[in-house]
């Protein structure tokens, strides 16, 4: 039998997140907050009993002058992936989407299937042969993330490369790179670093970078550093702004700013959501 799908409360959504051990950044409520160009909904999934044991942030973007959208779940939703029959869980977000006019539905399942070490990537950049990623043999395998890929595959969904951020169309980058630092020293972490990136480490010291913890008042000007030629973008509507604000509303301690400044020279910066890059 599939769960039961309906629309829940920020409050809910959020209190369910914060029960989980990890969660992406763009399957809180708040990050809806964060794309003022798609509206966002809280989606939950219930069981017999009415336990929320589910949830998903979908973003909905308005075809032009056509009341249908386009959905999309980035790096989710919030289930149960290893679920054997996953049929019970996409089935009723489909049929609710379908039902509000979207005509395509996008959705990022948070599943690693392939990992590659740092030794690897180098040595497959060394040789010639290997001209994609994938063409490189991987340090490590998810056999359970073949099974949901099978899974999908076998109920019709498509794997679809990754759009920019401007294309009407959604996807968030299909390879991403992964530095631990948990229960490591600074001096470890810098070890690990190749030599050139050392060597830069070592030349913005001597020329008085410094990283210090921001705030919002720190925001404006580093997006005016992030605008694109020839474009105009309010500071005060730039996507870190937007980040920093919708913070109250999610976990106010995982939000910072983080601003590199350099004698004379305007600064850059990032901010920061539950130590995921914004």
């Amino acid at each position: 039998m599939s769960f039961r799908l309906k629309v829940i409360t920020r409050e809910d959504h959020l209190a369910f997140v914060r029960a989980r051990p990890s969660v992406s950044h763009m399957q809180v409520p708040s990050w809806g907050d964060v794309k003022p160009d798609w509206r966002a909904e809280s989606l939950g999934w219930f069981d017999e009993a009415g336990r929320l044991v589910g949830a998903g942030l979908v973003l909905l973007r308005p075809l032009p002058k056509l009341k249908r959208y386009l959905a999309y779940l980035p790096e989710g939703p919030v289930i149960d992936w290893a679920a054997p029959n996953l049929e019970r869980w996409l089935d009723p977000m489909l049929a609710y989407l379908k039902q509000h006019g979207a005509f395509s539905v996008k959705m990022g399942p948070p599943v690693v299937t392939r990992r590659w070490s740092a030794e690897a990537v180098k040595a497959a950049i060394a040789e010639p042969q290997a001209r994609q990623l994938r063409d490189v043999e991987a340090t490590v395998h998810e056999p359970r993330a073949f099974d949901v890929a099978d899974q999908l595959r076998r109920m019709g969904w498509q794997q679809a490369e990754s759009a920019g951020e401007d294309s009407f169309a959604a996807g968030q980058p299909r390879y991403v790179f992964q530095v631990p630092f948990a229960e490591r020293t600074l001096e470890e972490i810098h070890r690990g670093l190749n030599q050139q990136w050392r060597r830069n480490i070592k030349k913005a010291e001597k020329a008085g970078v410094k990283v210090v913890q921001g705030d919002y008042a720190d925001l404006p000007p580093v997006a005016d550093t992030a605008a694109r030629p020839r474009q105009v973008r309010s500071p005060r509507t730039s996507a870190p702004t937007r980040a920093w604000l919708s913070c109250p509303t999610a976990r106010p301690a995982r939000c910072s700013a983080s601003t590199p400044r350099r004698p004379s020279r305007a600064p850059a910066g990032t901010c920061t959501r539950g130590g995921t890059l914004l």
